[in-house]
C-alpha cells in the first residue's frame, strides 16, 4: 500500500496518469498486455482478441487516457459469413442454408455443372473476420474448333461453342472421290479434347478383272478412282459378244459395278425354206468363226433367188435367206405355118408340162425335132421350123408310110 501511494505520488510528480486494469468483455479470449501497470506513458494501449467464432465490434484497441480512464471498449459479437451464393456454371453448394459461422456450417463445398470444370479449391471456409476464403471458378468446358482435314468437304455443325453436352458431336464428310478413314464423327470430351480425328483417303478401285474370252479393256492403266479413270470398257474376242453392260464404273464404295461376260455368238439353226433340197453343213453350232457359212440347194425344178449362201454374223443373225422359186419357162413361141402345139396352157416347168410338140399346117412339115423341152435355165430347147413339103419330101414321106405298114414293129 505504501508502494502504491509512492507510485501515485511519483506519477503525479512526473505528470503520468495510471489507468485501472482493463475489464474482460464477453466472449473475449484475451487482451494484451495482460499485466500492468497501465499508464499514459507505459502500457498505454491494450488490444482485445475474441474467441473463435466471434469478431471485434469497434476498435480492438483501447487507450489509457490522461483522466485515468480507458477509451471505449469493443465488444465480441458472433461472426456470420454471408450466403456464399451461386457462381457461374455452378451446379450446387453444400450446405445450402445458414447461418454460416466459423464454428458451425463453417465449410461450404462447391460442385460445377457437367459442362464446366473447376479451377481452384472446391471448399471455402468462413473466417473469423466474417469473410470466406477464396472460392473456385466453374469454367465452361469447351473444345477448340474442329480441325480441317485434307480433302474434306465439310464438318457439321460448323460453328461452336462445342461442349460435352451441346454441339458435342461433329461429323466430317469428304470431297468427291475420297472416303472417311476412321470414324466420321468426333466427340467433345470432358478433357476439352476431341476424340480421334478421321482422315479423307482417296477412293481407289482395284485393277479390273480379266474375263474369259475378252480381247481387252480400256483404259488399262491405274489408278482407277470415282473421279478419274472411272469407266472401263470391255471388248470381247472375235466370235464373242458382251453379256451385260460393256462398261463398268468405279464407285464411291471402292468397288466396280457388275462385270459383263463374253458369251460365244451362236446363230440359230438355219431355217428350212420352201422347195429347198438341203443346206450344208446341216449340224451346228454355227458361229461367226466356225461353221459360219451355210449353202442352200433347191429341189429339182426350182432355182435360188438371192445368194446361195448365208453367213453367221457377229450380231448372232444370219445374212438374208434365199428363196427357192419354181423354174418357169415362157410360153412356147408360135412358129410360121404351125398348126398348133400340145399343152396349150402353162405354166411350163422342167418337171411338169415340160415338153411341147409342134404340128404344122397342111403342106408343111416339121424341120428338126417336133418337140421342145423346158430346161432348168428357164429356156426351151431349139424351136423347130415348118417348111413347105417338096417332091423329095413326098417320096420320103411315102416311103416312111410304106415302111410302117409293112413293118409295124
Amino acid at each position: 500500500m505504501k508502494d502504491l501511494k509512492l507510485n501515485n505520488t511519483l506519477y503525479m510528480l512526473l505528470g503520468v496518469t495510471e489507468c485501472p486494469a482493463p475489464t474482460n468483455i464477453l466472449n473475449m479470449v484475451s487482451y494484451t498486455p495482460s499485466t500492468g501497470p497501465y499508464t499514459t506513458e507505459e502500457n498505454n494501449t491494450v488490444t482485445y482478441a475474441c474467441v473463435i467464432g466471434y469478431k471485434i465490434v469497434g476498435s480492438n484497441t483501447i487507450t489509457c487516457q490522461a483522466n485515468g480512464t480507458w477509451t471505449t471498449k469493443p465488444s465480441c459479437e458472433e461472426t456470420h459469413c454471408t450466403n456464399p451464393g451461386l457462381i457461374d456454371n455452378m451446379a450446387s453448394f453444400q450446405p445450402i442454408t445458414g447461418p454460416y459461422t466459423p464454428k458451425t456450417n463453417n465449410v461450404v463445398v462447391y460442385t460445377c455443372t457437367t459442362e464446366s470444370r473447376m479451377v481452384g479449391r472446391s471448399r471455402i471456409t468462413c473466417q473469423n473476420n466474417g469473410n470466406w476464403t477464396t472460392g473456385p471458378e466453374c469454367l465452361q468446358i469447351a473444345c477448340p474448333n474442329p480441325t480441317n482435314i485434307t480433302n474434306m468437304a465439310s464438318f457439321i455443325p460448323s460453328s461452336g461453342p462445342y461442349t460435352p453436352l451441346s454441339n458435342n458431336v461433329v461429323t466430317y464428310t469428304c470431297n468427291a472421290g475420297y472416303k472417311i478413314h476412321g470414324t466420321a464423327t468426333i466427340t467433345c470430351q470432358e478433357s476439352e479434347t476431341w476424340t480421334r480425328t478421321p482422315q479423307c483417303q482417296e477412293i481407289v478401285c482395284p485393277n479390273p478383272l480379266n474375263i474369259s474370252n475378252m480381247a481387252s479393256f480400256t483404259p488399262n492403266s491405274e489408278p482407277y478412282t470415282p473421279i478419274s479413270n472411272n469407266n472401263v470398257t470391255y471388248i470381247c474376242a472375235a466370235g464373242y459378244k458382251i453379256d451385260g453392260s460393256a462398261t463398268i464404273t468405279c464407285q464411291d464404295s471402292g468397288k466396280w459395278t457388275t462385270n459383263p461376260q463374253c458369251q460365244q455368238i451362236v446363230c440359230p439353226n438355219p431355217p428350212n425354206i420352201f422347195n429347198m433340197a438341203s443346206f450344208t453343213p446341216n449340224t451346228g453350232p454355227y458361229t461367226p468363226i466356225s461353221n459360219n457359212v451355210v449353202t442352200y440347194t433347191c429341189n429339182a425344178g426350182n432355182k435360188i433367188n438371192g445368194s446361195v449362201t448365208i453367213t453367221c454374223q457377229e450380231s448372232g443373225n444370219w445374212t438374208t435367206f434365199p428363196k427357192c422359186l419354181p423354174i418357169i419357162c415362157p410360153n412356147p413361141p408360135n412358129i410360121t405355118h404351125m398348126a398348133n402345139f400340145t399343152s396349150d396352157f402353162g405354166p411350163y416347168s422342167p418337171i411338169s408340162n415340160n415338153v411341147v410338140t409342134y404340128t404344122c399346117n397342111a403342106g408343111y412339115n416339121i424341120y428338126e425335132s417336133a418337140t421342145i423341152t423346158c430346161q432348168e435355165s428357164e429356156t426351151w430347147t431349139r424351136t423347130p421350123q415348118c417348111q413347105e413339103i417338096g417332091i423329095y419330101d413326098i417320096v420320103e414321106l411315102t416311103y416312111a408310110i410304106f415302111k410302117k405298114i409293112t413293118n409295124p414293129k
